[in-house]
């Protein structure tokens, strides 16, 4: 049952496939900038943009999630996507995200290779109506990329302050593209990233290569437990 008295809630999509400590370090760093009431992250069950990816299946990507985040109470893994058969569409999920809690601030995270490709997405003109936008960058991307990528998708978006009472004391740059009630903010927003990623990690596990400090040692006892299975999705 969705808790209906949640102010915030940061919504950490992705294939988690599997979840990794740059994962888990960039949600800490969200939360320690934002402040939500609870953070979810929500694995892809039908990725649109990655249809022949070597998946593992959803309930064992959710199940490595729940064993990274058991030291964190404010954290929470979200089954939503696998409640529909059709491709995980981000806008339908924010939509239903929406439906859920009518009255919450929802900030959106998205690495800013994703924003750069927004148009590509479906339905992408309704994120900034559903939810806040948070573009995460990686080294190299400038906030002057991120204001022309926003001048070309809004060209009347208009420059705003992050908000009263928010603890965006990282947020560079805001945009304010619409008159959506808890919506509408588009903020660059760079924190610290590890530099590791998930198919890094697939092949070193591929290799017989040992993963320490990659991801936690839950999420390396749970992947040894399903070890046959792990190979045959990944292979």
């Amino acid at each position: 049952m969705a808790q209906t008295n949640l102010a915030s809630i940061a919504l950490f999509g992705g294939s988690f496939n599997p979840v990794h400590n740059g994962h888990l370090r960039l949600a800490v760093e969200m939360w320690e900038s934002l402040r939500p009431d609870r953070l979810d992250f929500i694995p892809t069950a039908n990725p649109p943009h990655k249809p022949n990816a070597s998946l593992l299946p959803f309930e064992l990507r959710v199940e490595l999630l729940r064993a990274a985040c058991t030291a964190f109470p404010a954290f929470h893994i979200s089954t939503l996507e696998a409640e529909r058969p059709e491709p995980s569409y981000t806008a339908v999920t924010l939509a239903r995200y929406r439906e859920l809690y009518p009255r919450a601030e929802l900030y959106f995270m998205m690495g800013s290779e994703d924003f750069a490709g927004l148009a590509t997405w479906k339905d992408w003109q309704r994120l900034p109506e559903l939810a806040n936008l948070l573009i995460l960058p990686r080294q190299g991307i400038e906030e002057a990329d991120f204001s022309a990528a926003v001048r070309r998708f809004w060209p009347r978006a208009e420059p705003c302050a992050a908000g009263p009472g928010w603890a965006f004391t990282a947020a560079r740059v805001c945009f304010k593209v619409n008159d959506a009630d808890r919506a509408g903010r588009l903020l660059y927003l760079p924190l610290p990233r590890l530099d590791i990623n998930a198919s890094m990690l697939r092949r070193r596990w591929l290799e017989g290569r040992r993963l320490d400090f990659w991801t936690p040692p839950a999420v390396l006892d749970a992947l040894v437990a399903h070890r046959e299975l792990v190979g045959q999705s990944w292979r």
